[in-house]
Parts: structure tokens; C-alpha cells; sequence
């Protein structure tokens, strides 16, 4: 989430549009103690069978993906990336 957040606050502060909704915005709190670790084989396939057997999952991403485009295009940056 704090990923995103910051995103945002980049495209808006170049756009100088930050300052009306920084007040209200704030990271959510983060545990650095944890450790990510890589997925096994197995893992990531059950991660994408999954995905795939909901539609509603493809629809959200994609969904985000336009969303996230559209903002990057209204600051007048060329987008690089694609949805799939």
C-alpha cells in the first residue's frame, strides 16, 4: 500500500498538486523485523491458478493498472507500461 501512496504523492508534487491532500495522507506503519523470502515453484503456481480462477481478480488489476495509467498521462508523462 505504502508503495502506491508514495507513487502518487510523486506524480501529484510534480503535477504541484500534493499540497492540497498531503495534510490527509499518511504511510501505513511498516514492520521491518519481518523478512521476505521467495516463493517455491509450487507456491507461485498456486498463486496464478488461483488468479486465474477469478475474474474478479483480472478485473481489479486491470482496473488499477488503467487507473494508474490515467494519472501518469494527466500529469503529462508518457506512460511505460502496458495492461495485460
Amino acid at each position: 500500500m505504502n508503495l502506491e501512496v508514495n507513487i502518487l504523492r510523486l506524480i501529484r508534487k510534480r503535477a504541484k498538486r500534493w499540497s492540497a491532500i498531503a495534510d490527509d495522507v499518511a504511510n501505513m506503519p511498516e514492520n521491518r523485523d519481518v523478512v521476505g523470502r521467495v516463493l517455491t515453484q509450487e507456491e507461485k503456481l498456486n498463486l496464478f491458478r488461483t488468479a486465474s480462477s477469478s475474474p474478479s481478480w483480472l478485473r481489479h488489476s486491470d482496473k488499477y493498472c488503467k487507473l494508474l495509467k490515467e494519472l501518469v498521462g494527466a500529469q503529462g508523462l508518457e506512460p511505460r507500461t502496458s495492461c495485460v
